[in-house]
């Protein structure tokens, strides 16, 4: 832990030498951001409230015994084959039938700490309290967790990690009975993937369960398995090692990218990406293993499969920004959720939108569950979301004020962003799915209602934290 807090302080004196975390804590938010006056005009609509009719039962009648949860680290939904991309990056999971999308579903956030704590609690992060790394997460600030609640109804509950947050004194191992955290680099879903079977193996037969597995692969440091490396990269061209620290490869881009040409650059970008796509290819290996033992078990006809993420990844969609945690944008904010069972017939649910605080609530409801009261989420099944909300915060070490970074409100069709300084954008989600191009001609958007909605969300962000603060005004 010595070493690596050492390497992490030399990665981050290289990168405010370079104007790297200045850019990426304040001028990532404000990429692409247009600013549009904040008085509502005559002529603007309210928040459009005409929601669709919930979907209603999705699962087709199947009631699951058991449930085994895929929560991805740093997944972009648009990278997998559920959501239309190009490339083949879960050949064998999606050769599977029996899946059903959830076509709109976003996190809390753009990290993994506060989107977790949402997807444990079913809570938006001023309700739980876990906003930023050095936040404490005890019984006193991450509040009801869901792990202890199916452990009431008598259920066993498992979760397996690659992400060092998961350490036992981190607080994020709480409501689980076992917890197995693998952290070494690199990273992979290979180990994650035999603690599960291990741990299911230890179960009294007919022991109905619960487990949580959080790969860690597509995060960086990006090292795919040697039979993956060069089907989408060319890593001559890469400014680092694949063996580097997550630290060392980030800091040797963030250098590269500063002294190439823009031809050098530009298959730098490339490969980049493709790197992130190989590390998908090994994770879907891994996966599928998974779902063999538990056909070898007898366990998957009972089992329903949930895999998500928590939350996305910038990959040069805005110039040259990489990483997360620092706006909420599409490729961060946005996140998959699909479902599988062998019994399931391929289904797509297009039209209604969803939040991550809602997925435990709609597995309760699938098993036949109470769902607890005093949660934020909801069972999918029974409604669809007139909108959401994300904030990301960051202590930027000025008089111990916390600022909200960036805040977002989504509805099915509009996103709006906010900065500290309360400037501005709006993005047609319907037509500009990536949120890159944003709207000057506010006529047909519901940007009143939705200001309005973001105003009383910081009302309450501000009761619960009165540290939290951008000078003046909400």
């Amino acid at each position: 832990l010595e070493e690596r807090e050492r390497v992490h302080r030399e990665a981050l004196s290289l990168r405010a030498e370079s104007g790297y975390i200045q850019y990426m804590l304040q001028s990532m938010p404000l990429i692409s951001l247009m600013l549009f006056p904040m008085a509502c005009g005559p002529d603007e609509k309210p928040l459009d409230t005409d929601v669709p009719a919930p979907p209603g039962d999705f699962f087709q009648g199947f009631v699951p015994k058991n449930v085994v949860i895929l929560h991805t680290d740093t997944l972009r939904w648009d990278h997998t084959p559920w959501y239309g991309y190009g490339r083949e990056t879960f050949p064998l999971l999606s050769a599977r039938s029996g899946w059903v999308r959830w076509e709109r579903m976003y996190s809390t956030s753009g990290w993994t700490a506060p989107s977790t704590a949402s997807f444990f609690t079913a809570q938006d992060i001023h309700h739980h309290g876990v906003r930023m790394t050095n936040d404490d997460v005890g019984d006193d600030l991450l509040g009801p967790v869901l792990g202890d609640w199916y452990q009431q109804q008598g259920y066993a509950t498992g979760l397996v990690s690659g992400n060092i947050l998961f350490l036992e004194d981190s607080g994020m191992t709480r409501g689980w009975q076992s917890a197995t955290v693998d952290d070494h680099e690199p990273m992979n879903a290979s180990a994650n993937t035999a603690a599960a079977l291990n741990w299911l193996d230890s179960l009294p037969e007919a022991q109905p369960f619960i487990l949580h597995m959080q790969a860690f692969d597509p995060h960086a440091a990006w090292y795919p398995a040697e039979e993956d490396q060069g089907t989408y990269a060319d890593l001559s061209v890469l400014p680092f090692a694949l063996t580097d620290s997550s630290d060392d490869q980030r800091t040797g881009l963030t250098r590269a990218l500063r002294e190439v040409d823009a031809a050098a650059k530009q298959a730098m970008l490339t490969s980049i990406v493709g790197l992130y796509d190989e590390e998908l290819l090994g994770l879907d290996r891994s996966l599928e293993q998974l779902l063999q033992g538990l056909e070898a078990r007898g366990l998957l006809t009972d089992t329903l499969i949930v895999f998500t993420a928590d939350h996305g990844e910038t990959l040069f969609d805005r110039g040259d920004t990489f990483g997360h945690g620092s706006s909420l944008f599409e490729e961060q904010h946005r996140i998959p959720l699909v479902f599988y069972n062998p019994a399931l017939t391929d289904q797509s649910v297009d039209d209604c939108l969803g939040s991550n605080v809602d997925v435990h609530p709609t597995l309760l409801h699938v098993m036949g569950l109470p769902v607890p009261d005093g949660i934020d989420g909801a069972p999918l099944q029974e409604q669809c979301r007139a909108f959401t909300t994300g904030s990301i915060y960051r202590d930027l070490n000025t008089d111990g004020v916390v600022i909200p970074l960036q805040i977002t409100i989504q509805t099915a069709e509009w996103k709006l962003l906010r900065d500290c300084e309360r400037r501005e954008s709006l993005y047609h989600i319907s037509s500009d799915p990536g949120s890159i191009r944003p709207i000057t001609d506010v006529a047909d958007a519901p940007v009143e209602g939705m200001r309005n909605e973001l105003d009383a969300f910081m009302v309450e962000v501000q009761e619960k934290w009165p540290d939290v603060s951008c000078g003046a005004g909400p």
